[in-house]
């Protein structure tokens, strides 16, 4: 990944002393959009901003003008992952520091124990039903979780854990996620 920038902050500096970006130190040419995939603006420079989506878009590449979603061809959502369960937020890019507050929720509220729950069911899963894994409960779901599903997992109580997913073998299938018409 290149950064193209006169200044960059700290944090930036981390990622290129890993190895993670090359950093070019000066302002963004027309050229840089060219043979790019995906592009990020970030700047405080309105005519900047407009010029990196027009190339983007005129070089075919996927654009993110990072608070202008008139600019985008895509937003990012703030993401919560705990494991195999994926949360995202997303304003379509309104006001990002409102997703980014209600991911914090989200970190508060569904913590490490999540993982573990759902790992617990893949494991079981595994072991009964179809490898590919659950897909979808048939209403069992919400009332595993609402049992105590992951308070038992963060507890270490195997037993209450087993029986849990015992119960709600009846009530799982193993298929894809629908499709809305």
């Amino acid at each position: 990944m290149t950064v193209v920038a006169p200044r960059v902050g700290e944090a930036v500096l981390a990622f290129e002393r890993r190895g993670e970006v090359r950093i070019e130190r000066r302002p963004y040419a027309s050229e840089d959009a060219r043979g790019a995939f995906v592009i990020v603006g970030a700047t405080d420079d309105e005519t900047v901003n407009q010029q990196i989506s027009n190339d983007a878009r005129a070089s075919g590449a996927l654009v993110n003008i990072v608070d202008r979603p008139a600019l985008c061809s895509f937003t990012v959502p703030a993401v919560v992952r705990r494991g195999a369960l994926t949360l995202g937020v997303a304003t379509d890019g309104t006001c990002p520091s409102f997703a980014a507050a209600v991911r914090a929720s989200l970190e508060r509220q569904y913590g490490p124990e999540y993982a573990l729950a759902l790992a617990r069911i893949g494991s079981f899963a595994s072991g009964g039903w179809r490898r590919d894994g659950i897909r979808a409960y048939r209403g069992g779901g919400q009332a595993r979780v609402d049992a105590g599903l992951v308070e038992a997992v963060a507890a270490g109580d195997d037993t209450r854990v087993e029986r849990l997913l015992a119960d709600a073998e009846g009530e799982m299938t193993c298929r894809s996620a629908p499709t809305r018409a």
